[in-house]
């Protein structure tokens, strides 16, 4: 039933205690798994899978349970996951034909840093106190929250300046976004990115292409806001037509291009290496005029890849409007049962 269940009515499984074996496995299938500090869960016992001689530290353990993606929220005492259970619940609608709850609310007056970290951003946008940060062991190239807009509910999906996209990062958006679409919660997605990880992990392929396939296929309402660098595989799966963006807004000090800079000029502008005594030196220049013309916003705007530019401090009441907007958003999809992705 449970499975059966899920995309219905959304599901939480509270751990509080030992959770092991099949109990275990119930609990991961959840949309949501909230544990206290103190709490196990696990399928083979710890102690039976180091007489194995296979032990990971920490095995079983909701630290654990965190960083490998499991636990989306993990708790000092039981009291205060129950707290954020009841926080939780009172953000989700009751089944996927609902409608979103709705909150009073308070204005955010919090100024917003254009160079700040994308979470403080995040908490700057939404109303004053709603947001409840998810998995936030798992994927640093990512955050993602549940919050409110004008005291309605809304995802955030907000990348990271520091660290790229890996395998984690994108398994991590991609089930997040899953979960919005299947109950109709609209997804804002903010990005500064670095890109996909620069790694041989074929683990990565895969779960950016999940990532893609998540963004494309969900119907729910889909903003995205580039507030700093969304350039190739980052922006063609977050932000851009192809990723099915409703509405793409940006900030004046993008950086948008199909290309990383660095690899645009290599391969666009190669001709204006010749002659060069530095490379290194005008590889550097190139790259920094690439940003400034072709990667900028404004081109960006004028071939029609982002809808419009605003100043960081319209951004809160440009996407509760664009939200409004959105509200009775109705899109049909091919006939099929489901994506194989």
């Amino acid at each position: 039933w449970s499975n059966n269940l899920s995309g219905v009515v959304p599901q939480i499984a509270v751990v509080l205690g030992t959770c092991a074996g099949v109990s275990a496995m119930l609990a991961a299938g959840a949309d949501f798994v909230v544990m206290n500090k103190e709490a196990e869960l696990f399928l083979n016992a710890p102690f039976i899978t180091k007489a194995n001689g296979d032990s990971a530290e920490g095995a079983g353990t909701a630290g654990n349970a965190a960083k490998s993606g499991i636990a989306s929220l993990v708790c000092e005492d039981e009291a205060t996951a129950l707290a954020e259970v009841r926080k939780l619940i009172s953000m989700l609608p009751q089944n996927n034909l609902a409608s979103l709850p709705l909150f009073d609310f308070a204005d955010n007056t919090d100024a917003i840093d254009p160079d700040g970290c994308q979470k403080q951003i995040v908490k700057a946008i939404a109303d004053a106190g709603s947001t409840l940060e998810l998995n936030a062991e798992f994927g640093k190239g990512a955050s993602i929250f549940l919050g409110t807009m004008a005291g309605v509910t809304a995802a955030f999906v907000a990348t990271s300046k520091e660290h790229p996209l890996d395998a984690d990062a994108c398994a991590k958006i991609a089930r997040f976004v899953k979960f919005c679409d299947a109950f109709n919660v609209p997804v804002l997605t903010f990005i500064h990115s670095k890109g996909f990880e620069l790694s041989a992990d074929v683990r990565l392929i895969k779960e950016s292409a999940k990532l893609a396939s998540a963004y494309a296929e969900a119907t729910t309402a889909k903003i995205s806001v580039i507030t700093g660098r969304a350039c190739g595989s980052a922006f063609v799966a977050l932000a851009s037509k192809n990723a099915g963006a409703d509405l793409t807004i940006a900030w004046p000090q993008a950086e948008i291009s199909a290309l990383a800079p660095e690899t645009a000029v290599e391969f666009l502008w190669s001709d204006r290496f010749k002659g060069t005594s530095d490379v290194n030196a005008t590889r550097a220049a190139l790259v920094e005029e690439y940003i400034e013309t072709e990667a900028s916003p404004f081109e960006a705007a004028k071939s029609g890849n982002i809808g419009s530019i605003i100043a960081p401090e319209e951004t809160r009441n440009t996407l509760i409007k664009l939200l409004d907007m959105l509200a009775g958003k109705r899109d049909s999809k091919l006939p099929k049962k489901h994506t194989t992705v």
